[in-house]
């Protein structure tokens, strides 16, 4: 539940700059927008994001009042295959960076309202895993019952 926070950087050469950054209430895990500093903007023009948990794995992101391009920052820890889809269809990986050392981040220029989806593609995998056994213990289980009945005939 952060207000604000500044961020310490010193140079070799002994100079120290501050920057000043403005938060809002932050929940874990963190899914912020952060615009450059040559695009601030008031807080009315910000965009505003929201977003629902629907697993471990995938979020769904709302972003209203999208004018120029961001970073969206995911505060999970990094991994190529943590994809972003808009309408369905994959952010360019290019557009995928590791931030604060850890973090996920995507560059994104959208516009308007956008419904995004934040998924970790290997859970895919899972599924289908989980799938593919199901069926396989289905079928032995029709198996063993076939040959149980023909042997008591």
């Amino acid at each position: 539940n952060s207000v604000g926070a500044s961020i310490y950087i010193s140079g070799t050469n002994g100079i120290v700059k501050v920057e000043n950054i403005e938060l809002e209430k932050i929940i874990s895990p963190r899914i912020l927008l952060v615009n450059s500093k040559d695009q601030q903007t008031s807080v009315e023009e910000q965009p505003k994001i929201s977003f629902i948990q629907e697993n471990p794995t995938k979020y769904l992101v709302s972003i209203d009042k999208i004018k120029k391009p961001f970073f969206l920052i995911f505060s999970e820890g990094f991994d190529k295959r943590w994809k972003i889809y808009s309408k369905g269809k994959e952010i360019e990986e290019n557009n995928h960076f590791m931030v604060n050392g850890y973090a996920n981040a995507w560059y994104l220029d959208l516009k308007g309202d956008q419904e995004l989806t934040v998924e970790y593609w290997p859970q895919r995998l899972f599924y289908l895993g989980w799938v593919v056994s199901a069926i396989s213990l289905l079928l032995l289980i029709i198996y063993a019952l076939f040959k149980f009945l023909k042997k008591g005939k």
